[in-house]
């Protein structure tokens, strides 16, 4: 433990200067409010690009005011690149090319573009509030050690058991899909059951997902050749059937989860130039699997036939503009216009609470409550039956996920918690730098990215939970007491 105890003293002992930049940060939030407020929000639209860039430095410079060592793998990296790429990229790019197709189609007011960043803007300082106070290291403190040692063996068992589950779930509700799925999807009404079961379809595959990340700990705590061989086996099998099914992003989350499994089994800092590598062959990915997919969001798939058609100018084009995957500051700004001007605000918390129930399926309880996501995009955002047929639920980002439940104060005080939630992720590796630690951060980390498009919502936390829960009951079952019940066993 002397290596984690030393990285945890150096930790502390740099707080002042922790503190000192949360303090700048929040004094750039305020001087950027007091402008626009004296603009009277009249700006020109891309008034706060600078600024937000700006703002998004701000984990580098508290790095180093601190001489601390630079880990990619620190969950407030994650958060930064999802917030660049989903709330500065997407505006930089409507203004330079004037796309304005879809800021129009949804009927959002462009006028409103400084507002809509100044609360993005104020979204990521509540998260440095969050992240950076005592708060995160006293909750890590805090919680038992789950994983310090255990068994590769008993780790093996339960992650084949829940690839097979998993794998027997999807095959079943991929056969048992309803003929014309696409055409109900259209006319459905969200109040009545789903048809087409979406909720649990692909819960299977992201089960599978959790399976093999613990079979990857299995082969690497007690490695064999052909424990691997199993694993590239499973993980082959698990790209390929979501890819055919164009379920990129679920590809991309999983993908995350085992990269970073490895940098933090191999106790190697996650650098730049791996970063580099990495965000292009993942964008490439996705990208591609987007351009390339067919049919509506319910019956969709690529083949590898479909690869003779695909134009890569084109498909990076099509990605970042109105027609691609990068709406998500449209549809906040859509969120901005109308509420409270038409709509209210929903009630604070809304979201948590529906989590409570999200779990039972409609099928059994038909009056249950709507998620916040699919109520907001039914009644605020557009027609919901229109927009399912056309590929899905529009997604807002996490600060438009709490504006809808309290405008601006709302936004301040989910983004602190979130903040809070990272950093006990990361303090809880820093202190206890074992295959628990380690394990959970692994699937933590794509979920905090997935977070910044999705937003707090209770599809994006149930599928977090999938991946989490199966993690955290396969380190309870395989914990042992003994110091060397097998080799490998530990850490």
């Amino acid at each position: 433990m002397k290596a984690e105890d030393s990285k945890y003293r150096t930790l502390v002992s740099k707080r002042r200067s922790v503190h000192i930049a949360t303090a700048i940060a929040v004094l750039l939030a305020i001087l950027i409010a007091f402008a626009l407020v004296r603009l009277n929000f009249g700006a020109p639209p891309g008034t706060t690009l600078l600024p937000f860039g700006l703002l998004l430095l701000v984990p580098f410079i508290i790095a180093g005011l601190s001489s601390q060592p630079l880990n990619l793998l620190e969950p407030i990296y994650t958060v930064i690149f999802g917030y660049a790429l989903f709330l500065l990229v997407r505006p930089a790019y409507i203004l330079a090319y004037n796309d304005y197709t879809l800021i129009n189609f949804l009927e959002a007011d462009v006028q409103k573009i400084p507002l809509a960043l100044l609360l993005a803007c104020l979204g990521l300082v509540g998260i440095y509030v969050g992240y950076y106070s005592p708060f995160g290291p006293a909750v890590a403190r805090a919680l038992p050690s789950i994983g310090s040692r255990v068994s590769p063996q008993r780790i093996g068992m339960i992650g084949i058991l829940l690839a097979a589950l998993g794998g027997l779930a999807y095959g079943v509700n991929a056969l048992d899909q309803p003929a014309g799925v696409g055409e109900l999807a259209a006319v459905r009404d969200p109040h009545e059951p789903d048809p087409r079961g979406s909720a649990y379809f692909l819960m299977g595959l992201d089960l599978v997902g959790s399976g093999i990340v613990l079979l990857f700990w299995w082969a690497k705590l007690s490695p064999r050749w052909w424990k691997f061989l199993v694993v590239v086996a499973f993980v082959g099998a698990f790209f390929l059937i979501g890819t055919n099914a164009a379920s990129r992003y679920r590809v991309l989350y999983f993908g995350i989860a085992l990269i970073t499994s490895y940098y933090l089994f191999i106790d190697r800092p996650f650098r730049f130039r791996d970063v580099l590598f990495l965000i292009s062959v993942a964008s490439a990915y996705v990208i591609g699997v987007g351009f390339l997919r067919r049919g509506p969001q319910t019956d969709r798939e690529v083949a590898f036939s479909d690869l003779s058609r695909f134009d890569l100018g084109e498909a990076v084009d099509r990605f970042f503009s109105s027609e691609g995957d990068l709406g998500i500051f449209d549809a906040f700004l859509r969120l901005v216009t109308v509420i409270p001007r038409d709509y209210p605000y929903l009630f604070p918390g809304r979201t948590l609470a529906e989590l409570l129930v999200h779990f039972v399926p409609r099928a059994i309880w038909e009056g249950k409550p709507l998620t916040t996501e699919v109520l907001v995009n039914y009644y605020m955002i557009g027609d919901y039956g229109v927009l399912k047929a056309q590929g899905g639920n529009w997604v807002y980002s996490l600060p438009g996920s709490f504006y809808v439940e309290g405008g601006a104060l709302a936004i301040l005080l989910g983004t602190i918690l979130f903040g809070v939630f990272c950093r006990t992720v990361w303090n809880y590796y820093l202190i206890h730098n074992d295959v628990g630690a380690k394990m959970l951060l692994a699937v933590t980390l794509p979920s905090i990215l997935f977070h910044q498009r999705d937003g707090f919502t209770a599809n994006n936390t149930f599928w977090y939970l999938i991946y989490l829960v199966p993690v955290l009951v396969g380190l309870y079952l395989s914990a042992t007491k003994s110091q060397d019940s097998k080799k490998g066993a530990g850490r």
